[in-house]
């Protein structure tokens, strides 16, 4: 059994719990880990995401009989008629069973549900997942570094779908 469910601030640990076992696979090729856990200090700890919930993202926690298996976080009206999605993860045993395509599908629904018109997400350029979210109709619209702090830079694609 499968589903979605809002996350609130008790759910927090989870979510932090799924950052901390995801972000060393899919970014230990290509940050360091300083730099993996700069990022997971400054996106991941606690204020942050009690920050982000009373900003109007919308934090999705996804269950796989029960088990937390991932999260995605979504701002709709990010800009006019724009819903961004600033995170979306799942645990890696769970890979290849749709449940990736399940959580962007469910972001899409919502943003287009709230009135916007447009999805746009950040991926790191040497993430393979871009692959994923372009063959999920999601184009590449800019290239842009983005400073973070201690001399580390978020070097990404936005990618862009219409809803």
């Amino acid at each position: 059994m499968m589903g979605l469910y809002p996350a609130t601030a008790r759910d927090l640990p989870v979510i932090q719990d799924i950052a901390r076992r995801t972000w060393p696979e899919t970014y230990g090729h290509i940050l360091s880990r300083e730099q993996i856990g700069f990022m997971l200090d400054k996106f991941y700890s606690t204020a942050a995401l009690l920050q982000n919930l009373a900003d109007g993202h919308r934090i999705m926690v996804l269950e796989h009989n029960g088990t937390p298996a991932g999260f995605y976080a979504l701002q709709p009206g990010y800009k006019p008629g724009v819903s961004h999605l600033h995170k979306i993860y799942l645990l890696p045993e769970f890979h290849g069973r749709g449940m990736g395509f399940l959580m962007l599908s469910d972001a899409e629904n919502l943003g287009r549900s709230l009135g916007d018109q447009t999805i746009t997400l950040n991926v790191n350029r040497f993430n393979p997942a871009q692959k994923f979210y372009s063959r999920h109709g999601f184009e590449t619209v800019e290239t842009v570094d983005i400073p973070i702090g201690h001399g580390y830079l978020m070097e990404d694609y936005v990618m862009a779908k219409s809803l």
